[in-house]
């Protein structure tokens, strides 16, 4: 019914990940959250909310939502959503931190009902393995932006597609 979370030495500020760049939110962000891509035990990349393919060049990365990928109120992760999460996760205001991702970024979009296609400036044999954490994370867009500033606060929240989902936050007790 629980499950406790030991933050060493402060409790989480915030649960977009990619805002803060810190243990406490990385380990909790990481339960609640999942990525488009995941890292394995042996470090290779498994499909996560997606299925993907990569180009024999290493410049285009095709991302397939899997069936069934759903957020915790249950409805389905869209196109819209991975492109606003991989945005919000590597440009300001959330996740200026990892600018350096979105500037190998040439293009990003929709090419299919359930497609994203993320075309690169150079190729980079490691992309993929960038997806798998904070760059990675999968938002719901219509919750972060009605959310506003106030995304991933104790007031409001986020909403993802991981195995815990968020209930009760007291910042300086417990989530």
């Amino acid at each position: 019914d629980t499950l406790d979370w030991y933050t060493f030495y402060r409790p989480v500020l915030g649960l977009v990940a990619a805002t803060w760049g810190d243990y406490p939110e990385y380990m909790v962000n990481s339960n609640l959250c999942e990525s488009i891509v995941r890292v394995q035990p042996d470090y290779s990349v498994a499909p996560g909310v997606t299925d993907f393919t990569v180009s024999d060049d290493f410049k285009t990365y095709t991302y397939t939502i899997r069936d069934g990928a759903k957020f915790w109120d249950g409805s389905p992760v869209t196109t819209d959503d991975v492109l606003f999460s991989i945005k919000a996760n590597t440009s300001p205001p959330f996740g200026a931190a990892f600018a350096q991702v979105a500037e190998q970024i040439a293009s990003m979009e929709a090419s299919g009902d359930k497609v994203i296609t993320i075309t690169l400036k150079e190729p980079n044999i490691n992309f993929n393995s960038l997806m798998t954490g904070p760059t990675g994370k999968v938002y719901q867009k219509a919750q972060a932006e009605a959310a506003g500033d106030k995304w991933g606060s104790p007031e409001k929240g986020i909403m993802c597609t991981g195995p815990y989902k968020m209930g009760t936050w007291d910042p300086a007790n417990s989530l």
